[in-house]
């Protein structure tokens, strides 16, 4: 089964070009892979972690030695690690807002 994630990061909900597209482009995924899954985030709703030590050195340990705090850390950051297991590529618009760059340079 082909995966979807979905990352919107227009701050504007209405008359927006990227989400346009990505309406688009989704609607013609769901067509070609009608048994495929499709993850949506949006990035201008969702306040995302910044990158930081704690994130590292949990995302590097096993998950069986985790403690709780680096187990914590993941949580808030699952976008992440949503993207980890998806093998497709997602829709992301140019004009990315500032604090989200740090997100996006996680994901590439």
């Amino acid at each position: 089964m082909k995966k979807l994630l979905r990352i919107d990061t227009s701050t504007r909900k209405n008359d927006s070009h990227s989400r346009d597209l990505a309406n688009r482009y989704e609607k013609k995924w769901k067509e070609k892979n009608s048994d495929s899954t499709i993850t949506y985030r949006d990035l201008s709703e969702t306040k995302l972690p910044h990158l930081t030590q704690p994130f590292i050195d949990a995302m590097f340990t096993v998950k069986d030695e985790r403690d709780t705090s680096m187990n914590e850390t993941l949580e808030d950051s699952q976008i992440l690690i949503e993207y980890y297991a998806i093998e497709g590529t997602s829709m992301l618009s140019s004009d990315v807002l500032e604090d989200k760059k740090d997100v996006l340079s996680r994901l590439f």
